[in-house]
């Protein structure tokens, strides 16, 4: 079994970016290619068959194009049985080499979850990392903060754990975002701990976002959501306090957009948002 599997998730049009990205892994010297197994979940409505000789260990799995959550399941099957960390990425998500040297050093930990650093890029190719100054994070402000693509994490930890397929992009939810952050939240509430660790020269990298500011509101949806959810799980529940803190935070934040007209209708969805977990229930898609 490898050490580690990426499961990266793609629509047709957009598989160029992962696979310069996974190119970019092939080339480098100072990634051991034997410890890392690639999967390309493509969605696509499409017979096409797609074959990449380049990349002879590829794992390329075809899908409908019915949601990124239901794609992603479809990877975390296959990476089940061929590593013992799994981390998902997107069309633009970029690893470090010293991201892999660092989960070298994670393969027969016991350690369910890891996280590595978050860094931006912009289109005029500035950079910002937000990180954390402690080489810990609780784990209700890991599930507040999101960003759940920065975190590895233990196959044997996982146990049941799925994406919701009923919300996120491609579903017919009014919750288009932040499916990641809710998988992360059910994991945190199965395996309870204090703190998980932060790695600061693990370095994750999103690519530029296009369309980011039509996205905003769908992102500002999701995080209310989001900080909803959090508050009713088991992990919620068990650091109660905290989460009350963080939801506090929230609506400060919240509350501080609303005189901005420009800003407005963003602040509006995040109320919406966390007003939408009442009508919210696993087993039935949120209209």
């Amino acid at each position: 079994m490898k050490n580690l599997a990426i499961i990266y998730t793609a629509l047709e049009e957009e598989i160029i970016s992962p696979l310069n990205i996974i190119k970019s892994i092939y080339r480098s010297d100072n990634i051991n290619r034997g410890s890392v197994s690639l999967i390309l979940v493509v969605q696509t409505d499409s017979k096409k068959l797609f074959d990449f000789p380049e990349y002879p260990d590829l794992y390329i799995l075809i899908v409908p194009r019915e949601g990124i959550s239901k794609a992603r399941n479809r990877g975390l099957f296959l990476a089940r049985t061929l590593a013992k960390q799994i981390i998902f990425a997107d069309s633009r998500t970029c690893f470090s080499d010293s991201f892999f040297e660092v989960a070298a050093r994670y393969r027969d930990s016991d350690i369910p979850l890891w996280i590595g650093a978050v860094e931006w890029q912009a289109v005029d190719g500035a950079q910002r990392i937000k990180s954390p100054k402690a080489s810990y994070i609780h784990p209700v402000d890991l599930a507040y903060q999101g960003f759940g693509w920065r975190c590895v994490f233990r196959t044997s930890a996982l146990d049941e754990c799925t994406f919701n397929e009923n919300i996120g992009p491609g579903t017919k939810s009014v919750i288009q975002s932040g499916e990641d952050c809710i998988f992360l939240i059910d994991f945190l509430s199965r395996n309870p701990n204090k703190n998980v660790p932060f790695e600061r020269y693990a370095v994750i990298s999103q690519l530029p976002r296009t369309n980011i500011e039509s996205k905003k509101n769908r992102y500002a949806l999701g995080s209310g959501f989001r900080v909803a959810y959090l508050l009713n799980s088991s992990l919620g529940r068990n650091f109660r306090m905290k989460s009350l803190f963080r939801l506090v935070s929230f609506l400060t934040k919240t509350f501080a957009l609303l005189p901005s007209p420009s800003h407005r209708r963003m602040a509006l969805d995040r109320l919406r948002g966390l007003l939408l977990m009442k009508r919210f229930d696993q087993h039935r898609e949120l209209g």
